[in-house]
Parts: structure tokens; sequence; C-alpha cells
């Protein structure tokens, strides 16, 4: 059975052997040196139930996009922390509004996280901004001496509107049960069409998941029937979105 008949790829999509070449890269350049200063499992992805997913996308699909900021969260023990999660990189989504007169996204003031296993919810700007520097003071200098980028390694990432649309529709069409974040990375070898300046920068990467055995499997939208007679996206694609730096780094509201 074809999967999303005639329906656009998706902006954001990742040939399998990139999304496998990629996050392999990231272990082995800087999964090792975070694991070796936490001393315990780093994040490696964050598994979400697709319709948490669904409806975070959807609130943040109100505005022009996205800012998603890498994030850590505080020491174990805190009320606002998921038990088991104490110090562990997580993610933090702000809705941007557009400033066509200076190609600027700027956050609009409200900020989410997505804890496991739980609906969306708003946080304080000052919880938000207390884990984007939790990430930015500790893991985020061990990740640019380990990449040798220029003047730091990713902050955030910033998500266009088509782009936040194209995640909703993919999820539907293809009956997807969940939502797998993981942290990747763009590697020291990658083809022309990606910027130079990206080489070596820290990521995310949206992989779909279904039952299995009991339990979610990934599955790749370029493995399902029907993918390549799908028509290519209206736009060129950001398939990992704008990392900040080397870009869009203005409008961030948060320690940056």
């Amino acid at each position: 059975m074809p999967y999303c008949q005639g329906i656009e790829k998706p902006v954001t999509y990742v040939p399998k052997f990139d999304a496998e070449r990629r996050r392999a890269w990231f272990i082995e350049n800087k999964y090792v040196p975070l694991l070796d200063y936490l001393r315990k499992p780093e994040t490696l992805c964050l598994s979400y139930q697709a319709g948490h997913f669904k409806d975070l996308f959807e609130a943040l699909s109100t505005s022009d996009g996205v800012r998603i900021y890498f994030a850590a969260y505080s020491d174990e023990g805190n009320a606002n922390v998921p038990p088991g999660y104490g110090n562990l990189i997580t993610l933090v989504y702000a809705p941007v509004t557009a400033v066509a007169h200076v190609d600027t996204y700027v956050d609009s003031g409200t900020f989410y996280i997505l804890n496991p296993g739980v609906p969306h919810t708003s946080i304080p700007r000052s919880l938000a901004s207390e884990w984007v520097s939790n990430y930015q003071s500790i893991k985020l200098p061990i990740l640019t001496a380990v990449s040798g980028v220029h003047p730091s390694d990713t902050k955030s990432l910033l998500f266009t509107k088509k782009q936040v649309e194209s995640v909703i529709i993919e999820i539907g069409c293809q009956m997807a049960t969940g939502v797998r974040i993981y942290l990747s990375s763009y590697t020291d070898d990658e083809p022309p069409s990606v910027d130079p300046d990206f080489r070596g920068r820290l990521m995310v990467q949206f992989v779909l998941t279904e039952p299995a055995n009991g339990s979610q499997r990934d599955f790749y939208i370029d493995e399902r029937p029907g993918f390549s007679t799908r028509p290519d996206p209206g736009v060129p694609a950001l398939d990992t979105g704008s990392p900040c730096p080397p870009a869009q780094c203005a409008g961030s509201t948060l320690p940056s």
C-alpha cells in the first residue's frame, strides 16, 4: 500500500543513508566526550508519543516557525525535572515571529518543554533560560572542543512554518505512533549542497516509529511503498533546520 500518495515529501526529509551516517558520526565524535563528563548515559534520542508530539507542533504551527534550543535539565530531584533525567540534554521549543524587513525570526516569548510520556507544557522564561544556560555553560564547550567549529557548536536550530507543517502532515499520513528526535551531527565530509560552515555541528533528526513486537521501532519514509512517486517539496529543503551559529542567531531571546 502506498503511503502519503500525492503528498509532497516533507521539507525536513533526510535520506536514510545520510541520517545513519550523521548519527554514527555524532556517536563516534561527540557522544563519548559527553558520556565521560556526565559519567552516566547521556541523551541519544528523545522518544515521544505521536499524539503528544503532533499536538506540540500544531501549537507551534500558529507562529511563523520554531526555534529549538539545546538545553540541559538541572539536578535530579528538582520538581521540574522528570525522574532519571537530571542534567541530561533536552530541547526547549520557542515559537518565532518573522520580521520580514530584516529577515529575522524573533522569539515570541512563549517556551515549551515536551517531557517523555506527557503532553507539552509551557514553562517560564526563567526556567527555559536556566536549562539553556546549563547546556551552554557545561555541554557546549565539550562539543565545541571536539568539533573544532568556530565560534562554538550549535546553540539552537530554526525551523520555518513550512518545515513545522510538513512534519505534522507526515506523522498523519504515515500513521506513525511515535516520534524520536535523535541528537545527530553534520559530519566533517558533507556533499557540496551542505553549507561548509555547518560541517561538524550538532543538530537533530526526526524519525517516525511504529509498533513492532510490543515496542516502537524506527522506520524511514524513503523505504515506504510509493515514496519515489511523491512530489518533491515546493521549496528548497533545509532538512535539519538552520543552526545558530553560524546562521539565524538574530532574534534569539535566551542565552546565546
